[in-house]
């Protein structure tokens, strides 16, 4: 049996070419013994976004990377060619072959007189215990360097997303990724130049073993008129049946009417929870994504559209009627609202000044557990004691975020790492409010006002 599986290909912004370049594989080690010597002192970690176009999505996410490099000219690259529409900006990534770029380079020069390249992959092979503390097992095994445990994104998802799904396990990888044995190859299904990628040949038995798949969170950041998402099974005694249809070529529409799928519309500050072996759709929205670090999906119907070589794209019933099988749980997709998306801005007018904080659930996929917990925050200096590794989301309005060496302002879509040596950071709005999302491994944290604030 041949199987294509989604991954995808990153573009990034290129400040001194004006143009999306393919992002290159190659990875530099660096000098520094401590986190701190590589860096000069310890601070928020900020990483270089990588831009994957997809037909799905739009010009929004390729702006705003534009402006994080400082140019203005980015219309000569998106042309209104279809290629050019960017549907996510990996953000945090340690998923091998695709580690986020550490955008402050060291300062000891490599010998050939260029800066240093880090990826996050590399520093949490070598500074681990700074980044993570105890929260996470960052040594090595005989067979395997650990992986940095999450994936965070932007989507932009213009039109619809291909009905999908994703495994609970994938055959062929262990906890480290793909091993050097297996046949198994990953495969993207858009690239313009497939005679640079290869097909996987992989037969998937009844029981197997392998790396645990993608779990993910989305956070409804903003809408369009007709915003909408599809999830399902509606019911848990609804998977086998759902799988069934789908291993039968049904498409999006037949199994809404069978009952099998349910759609709904969303609004900005809902959230969606989609376990493997959920299947799920959406447009008209922009999403901020948390996931465990997989990257392979499933089609199982993508409405007739073509990708860059002009030829329909792969849809895979079998192997996503496997992964529905398998599947983990129920999809869900909340009814409240983070912040009311009628008002002026996304943060709920008639709390502006009252600081609030709300755990939104505490998510666990098998080794790959996270905590995702919503922010919002005032002009009063709040204090945030770094227990364990953070990784923090700008929603809307900006921060201003402070440490002992150093303070940042930042802006809605600034994603920045917190490695626990940090011990603690102080936040702020620098307007009257600002919305943040905190990721962790537990629901230890929280922020708390000073008993008195230096000014």
């Amino acid at each position: 049996m041949e199987t294509e599986i989604e991954t995808s290909q990153f573009l990034t912004v290129d400040d001194r070419l004006g143009r999306l370049i393919p992002l290159e594989s190659s990875e530099l080690t660096g000098s520094g013994e401590t986190l701190s010597e590589l860096m000069g002192s310890i601070r928020p970690l900020a990483f270089e976004p990588e831009l994957v176009p997809k037909v799905w999505g739009g010009y929004r996410l390729l702006e705003h990377a534009a402006r994080q490099q400082k140019t203005s000219d980015y219309s000569s690259f998106v042309g209104g060619n279809e290629i050019c529409r960017i549907g996510e900006s990996w953000e945090i990534s340690g998923v091998a072959g695709k580690s986020s770029r550490l955008k402050m380079v060291s300062r000891h020069p490599a010998e050939n007189g260029q800066p240093e390249i880090w990826t996050l992959q590399q520093l949490w092979q070598k500074f681990g215990a700074s980044l993570a503390g105890s929260s996470f097992s960052t040594q090595p095994t005989a067979e395997q360097h650990p992986e940095f445990p999450w994936l965070v994104k932007h989507l932009e998802c213009n039109d619809w997303l291909s009905l999908q799904v994703h495994p609970a396990v994938i055959p062929g990888c262990d906890s480290g990724g793909l091993t050097g044995t297996t046949p198994l190859r990953l495969f993207n299904p858009d690239s313009a130049n497939k005679t640079e990628t290869s097909k996987a040949r992989v037969e998937l038995p009844g029981e197997f073993s392998g790396k645990n798949g993608k779990f993910e969170f989305w956070l409804v950041v903003e809408t369009a008129i007709d915003s909408e998402i599809i999830v399902g099974p509606v019911r848990e005694d609804q998977r086998e049946e759902l799988a069934k249809q789908v291993e039968a070529g049904a498409r999006e529409y037949e199994l809404l009417e069978a009952g099998l799928l349910t759609r709904l519309p969303v609004e900005a500050g809902q959230w969606a929870i989609l376990p493997p072996g959920s299947v799920h759709t959406v447009r008209g929205v922009t999403i901020l994504e948390v996931q465990t670090p997989v990257d392979v999906t499933y089609r199982i119907d993508d409405y007739g559209r073509r990708g860059s070589d002009g030829e329909l794209r792969t849809l895979h019933p079998r192997e996503a009627a496997r992964a529905i099988r398998s599947g983990t749980g129920l999809p869900q997709v909340s009814h409240s609202l983070l912040w009311d998306s009628h008002s002026t801005s996304p943060v709920d007018q008639s709390t502006l000044h009252e600081q609030s904080s709300r755990l939104i659930r505490h998510i666990t996929a098998p080794q790959d557990p996270f905590q995702i917990r919503f922010q919002k925050l005032g002009n009063d200096l709040q204090i945030l004691n770094l227990e364990e590794m953070t990784v923090l989301c700008v929603i809307d309005g900006e921060l201003e975020l402070i440490w002992k060496q150093g303070t940042e302002l930042l802006a809605p879509r600034d994603v920045r790492l917190l490695p626990v040596d940090l011990r603690e950071v102080s936040l702020r709005s620098k307007g009257e409010s600002v919305s943040i999302l905190l990721l962790t491994s537990s629901s230890s944290l929280g922020c708390n006002s000073p008993p008195s604030v230096p000014r």
